[in-house]
């Protein structure tokens, strides 16, 4: 998307604390409250493309308790549990200003331009906790600076990098992510087989960029604080992208990269992302499988669009609301 663009939907936002709180399953009632505008047959929603959902755990009792055999609205606001995450939103650019630029592939964007990115960041609650094992407001060990995190004040959990037409109200999700889930679970590694002598003697710390950490802290640090965290990153954050896309800037066709097309289409032939994070969760969230993807793409394609228009190895996630 053009930068003017990305920095005008960043300026018209509410500045401060956007809280997004999120449980486990939280996703799929969301999803039907984008669909459910009145009361509808809870038999005719089984049978449609949103069914699956109904068999969540967060749904069922309040499956249990519609006499009526419908569900509304109101029903759907009776889900919330006693734990909830509260994270918290925040909007960054990335990628390369100029419409071409010879590192686009770098910044995996599909066509010239900026993507807006989406942060979801962890709440006090776990910043306190990570306070405890590093000390200082300094860069932590476990992000990467050179993706889109949040650079201050705030630890980034997950992003989600989005490519938006407001005027067509389409969006492509092109990527998420999440460094802190990775690094924090290899650091815990790391720490384990420290202690317990897997590289010679016992030790009692080990070091992370630069850094002198208790190990057994590091360890109880992600098995307590993190792993929960882990669980479910990456339903909260493309349920978060949902919310922001379909609630904040109107958006109703909403696409998502296949696998294999996105790899092809960004020449990621190593350090490709996980499989699942474009087959399995997108399955889960009732998007559909499809061969048009979104139109700004083809404006103007680049080789490799035109090579695999050409060859027909071209598929898309993609969902209506």
């Amino acid at each position: 998307m053009k930068t003017e663009d990305a920095k005008e939907i960043i300026a018209c936002l509410p500045r401060g604390r956007t809280v997004y709180p999120y449980h486990p399953d939280r996703y799929a009632v969301q999803l039907l409250e984008l669909v459910v505008d009145e009361p509808v047959s809870i038999s005719e929603l089984r049978e449609s493309a949103y069914g699956k959902l109904l068999s969540r755990p967060a749904l069922k009792t309040v499956l249990a308790e519609c006499g009526s055999g419908t569900l509304s609205r109101d029903d759907l606001a009776k889900s919330w549990p006693t734990h909830v995450e509260a994270y918290r939103l925040t909007l960054t650019t990335w990628g390369p200003e100029r419409k071409q630029d010879w590192d686009r592939w770098y910044y995996q964007t599909s066509r010239p331009g900026q993507n807006l990115v989406l942060q979801l960041n962890f709440s006090n609650a776990h910043n306190q906790a990570y306070g405890k094992i590093v000390n200082g407001k300094g860069k932590s060990p476990f992000a990467y600076y050179g993706h889109p995190v949040v650079q201050k004040d705030w630890h980034t959990l997950a992003w989600a990098r989005l490519d938006i037409d407001l005027d067509e109200g389409v969006a492509l999700i092109e990527e998420l992510q999440s460094d802190w889930v990775r690094k924090s679970r290899s650091a815990a590694q790391h720490a384990y087989k420290t202690l317990t002598g897997a590289y010679g003697e016992p030790e009692q710390h080990i070091v992370l960029d630069g850094r002198s950490l208790d190990a057994k802290a590091v360890l109880a640090y992600y098995t307590r604080v993190v792993a929960p965290h882990a669980k479910i990153w990456d339903e909260a954050m493309l349920s978060a992208a949902l919310w922001f896309l379909v609630c904040e800037l109107g958006v109703k066709q909403i696409f998502l990269h296949d696998h294999d097309t996105g790899c092809k289409l960004k020449n990621l032939t190593v350090c490709q992302p996980p499989r699942s994070l474009y087959t399995k969760l997108p399955q889960r969230f009732c998007f559909q499988k499809t061969r048009q993807g979104p139109a700004f793409l083809f404006e103007k394609p680049d080789r490799r669009l035109r090579k695999l228009m050409k060859s027909g190895d071209l598929a898309f996630w993609q969902l209506a609301v």
